[in-house]
């Protein structure tokens, strides 16, 4: 699918005032960094409200600059779409492709069209210590929900590079039965930033293992489960690229 652009440019959100007036507080917590929305894995205290204000300022920078650079989803299947916070904002196009639902993969994101779309947010820091596939099963009922009431869902994270991204691929491993290098390889095909941490690469890979014990435990040599035409496209689609590359 040609994907454009909507027709109005998405709003630029405003910084979270929520988050602004938290006040002093003892407690410590994790940072972020703005600009991977990766986990330093360092802690600074509330209280410390003058970075905490600046980096809220510099998220929102950031968070602009997604809006006019990468503001268009990838399409990775039919009903389902992946991008970054930019293409969460792009109203007109969301609409314009039927999306109905939008996962948020991150968290502090806001959910900017409360009655336009349905959202679920999962709040994880994209840290190689999180522990994203606890979320997958809750994820997966979410897209299959977008899916099979005719509508489509928007998986994504802030930069729609590793949060998401693992979503997506477990996903496509666990609806379609592709192993984790094809999963893997189809979404890099159409989303060129497409890049795990290495935490999640692992995570993936034991699912991969976890849902090939399942499949030997529960299915003949026939392989009942490649039975399925659209499944057979796609893996056979994955397996091209990996050839290429």
């Amino acid at each position: 699918m040609n994907l454009q652009r909507g027709i109005a440019s998405p709003a630029i959100p405003q910084i979270d005032a929520m988050d602004q007036n938290r006040g002093s507080s003892n407690m410590a917590e994790a940072v972020e960094d703005p600009v991977t929305g990766r986990s330093s894995g360092r802690v600074v205290a509330n209280e410390d409200f003058n970075k905490q204000k600046m980096a809220k300022i510099l998220r929102a920078f950031l968070l602009a600059k997604y809006l006019r650079n990468d503001s268009v989803p990838a399409e990775l299947e039919q009903g389902l779409y992946l991008g970054s916070i930019g293409a969460a904002f792009n109203k007109g196009l969301l609409q314009n492709l039927n999306v109905t639902h939008i996962l948020a993969v991150a968290g502090g994101v806001d959910m900017p069209f409360p009655r336009d779309f349905k959202y679920t947010r999962i709040e994880v820091l994209d840290s190689a210590e999180v522990d994203l596939a606890q979320h997958f099963e809750r994820c997966f009922a979410f897209i299959d929900e977008a899916r099979m009431n005719g509508g489509a869902v928007l998986v994504h994270c802030f930069a729609g590079r590793s949060r998401s991204v693992t979503v997506a691929v477990a996903y496509l491993m666990k609806k379609y039965g592709m192993r984790f290098p094809q999963a893997l390889a189809h979404v890099t095909s159409r989303r060129k930033e497409a890049q795990p941490n290495p935490g999640f690469l692992r995570q993936l890979q034991a699912f991969d293992q976890q849902l090939e014990l399942a499949r030997k435990s529960i299915f003949s040599p026939v392989r009942i489960f490649l039975s399925d035409k659209r499944t057979q496209e796609l893996q056979a689609a994955a397996a091209g690229f990996l050839i290429m590359v």
